[in-house]
């Protein structure tokens, strides 16, 4: 990564362990008979290897909060994001998320990029907009299609009542920035375990220029953001991604549909009574262990970063596949997930009620939004 533009860099030599796990994430948090835990006896095939596990988060914004803490503190992080004033936030640790009591994992080492991932090396105009999340390489959106999506973001919030156009959409300036292809930053023949992608339209373009990588089998995990419809002049959809990535020999494996839906005019029935339309979400893919020729080190690491995002079968399959660590440890962690996980769920279950009940009542009117 020498000689890119913005380049910052921190490495932690000390870790609290397992500081912040996420629900679906904690498994390798689990302790083996060993006197190990999950996360330190799977990833041991891959330190021997003297290498570090690899994620890189395009759209880097507001940090990597998508793997647990367990993980993280064995991987490197090299984060993009082309936004001056956002890069500035991530390099001191001062993002909106941050100041929102969200916790990023913490990595064994760090590297943020102030330029943009493309499918060319050239400087192109990043549009700044009204909110800074909506930021994007794609241009101005169409005001026809962003006046005719509200988001109800709930009482006392200032963007409930505005169109995307003109809460978020709105274009505030234009900056050029340096543009990357992945291929060219990622050194020769390394492999980047988890790829995720929050680019505003950008996606397919970002996997174009990373298309040596994906061919080659280099990139073992994507996690993307998607639009369910266009809204600017070029807008690749889910579709898009998709077929792209099935034709570089990835297999999609699991819709997110979290993101907030939508009405075409200012929302005056409440969620409860309607049913939102789709606005956005995420997808995972991997490259696909039935169709790639994956070397039995790769075929463990896609089984460890899986486990890292909760796909604790697909996980454990991967790993016994390539016979890399020891069984005992495997047959272990499986019994284990296979005890806890009931009571575990009904514990989150019954700790969300409070918050259930509370979200139920504003939406029926018989809480304030004090």
């Amino acid at each position: 990564m020498g000689g890119l533009p913005g380049t910052h860099v921190r490495a932690f030599a000390k870790f609290k362990t397992d500081t912040q796990e996420f629900p679906l994430s904690s498994a390798l948090s689990l302790k083996l008979p060993s006197g190990r835990s999950a996360i330190d006896a799977f990833v041991e095939p891959i330190k021997r290897t003297g290498a570090l596990l690899r994620v890189v988060d395009v759209g880097a914004r507001n940090g990597m909060m998508k793997l647990p803490q367990s993980y993280a503190r064995h991987a490197e992080l090299i984060g993009f994001e082309p936004n001056e004033v956002e890069h500035r936030k991530l390099v001191e640790g001062t993002t909106d998320a941050a100041k929102g009591g969200f916790v990023s994992a913490r990595y064994a080492k760090e590297t943020y990029l102030d330029c943009a991932l493309w499918d060319a090396e050239e400087e192109r105009n990043f549009y700044v907009t009204a909110g800074a999340g909506a930021s994007t390489m794609m241009g101005a959106t169409r005001p026809s299609v962003t006046e005719h999506l509200f988001q109800d973001f709930g009482p006392g919030d200032p963007r409930t009542g505005h169109s995307f156009y003109a809460g978020n959409g709105r274009v505030v300036r234009t900056v050029p920035v340096k543009c990357k292809r992945l291929d060219a930053v990622v050194p020769a023949n390394e492999t980047v375990d988890f790829l995720k992608l929050d680019v505003e339209g950008a996606e397919l373009r970002v996997l174009r220029g990373a298309e040596s990588m994906l061919s080659a089998g280099r990139i073992l995990f994507v996690y993307s953001e998607f639009v369910a419809f266009p809204f600017y002049d070029e807008h690749p959809v889910l579709g898009d991604q998709h077929a792209y990535l099935r034709d570089q020999g990835y297999r999609m494996i699991a819709l997110e549909l979290g993101h907030q839906g939508y009405t075409r005019t200012p929302p005056t029935i409440p969620a409860s009574n309607d049913r939102r339309l789709l606005h956005a979400g995420d997808v995972c893919f991997v490259l696909d262990p039935d169709r790639a020729s994956l070397s039995a080190l790769d075929r463990h690491r896609l089984g460890v970063v899986s486990l890292a995002m909760g796909f604790n079968s697909f996980g454990i399959s991967l790993l016994r596949e390539a016979d890399l660590c020891d069984r005992a440890d495997i047959d272990a962690f499986e019994r284990a997930l296979s005890h806890i996980g009931t009571l575990r769920r009904l514990k989150e279950y019954w700790n969300a009620v409070p918050g259930l009940v509370d979200t139920v009542l504003h939406r029926v009117g018989m809480r304030d939004g004090s």
